[in-house]
């Protein structure tokens, strides 16, 4: 199928639409981050800024964060002094960062994460939300290969 521009996205559901791009050279994240709720910029600021406290204002105060490496379920409490301890180590990195998609009820995002102990891994991130907070989290993430 031929494209139209970005502006022929706005009339299809998210799944037309990221179905449609992957056919066209078209870039769905301008797209996305520039027509939905925008909470994907203030998440990214906050990672980007290693500002604990504004990551913390993105999500609600029950919010729930489900790690499947260890089957522990993280809340916002913890949350603070765990990705806190995160951000202020200056091995932890996340690169190409990108956002998916991202409406009022979800936001999507994958990066390339570097862990301290040198490890690289794709994560895709899904945050479920609720009045302009998200509330839920669950990443998955698949191990890169070292490149040596």
């Amino acid at each position: 199928m031929r494209c139209r521009g970005d502006h022929w996205f706005s009339r299809l559901s998210a799944e037309q639409a990221l179905s449609q791009a992957s056919h066209c050279n078209t870039n769905i994240t301008k797209y996305v981050k520039g027509n939905l709720s925008g909470h994907y910029e203030e998440f990214a600021q906050a990672w980007e800024t290693r500002d604990i406290t504004s990551l913390a204002e993105c999500f609600a105060a029950d919010w729930e964060f489900h790690m499947h490496s260890t089957v522990a379920t993280i809340t916002l409490e913890q949350c603070k002094e765990f990705f806190g301890n995160m951000l202020k180590n200056p091995d932890v990195k996340n690169e190409n960062a990108r956002l998916i998609y991202e409406n009022d009820d979800i936001i999507v995002m994958h990066s390339i994460g570097t862990f301290p102990n040198g490890s690289r891994d794709a994560v895709m991130y899904v945050g479920l939300k609720r009045d302009g907070k998200i509330y839920k989290s669950e990443t998955g993430s698949t191990p890169i290969p070292d490149r040596s």
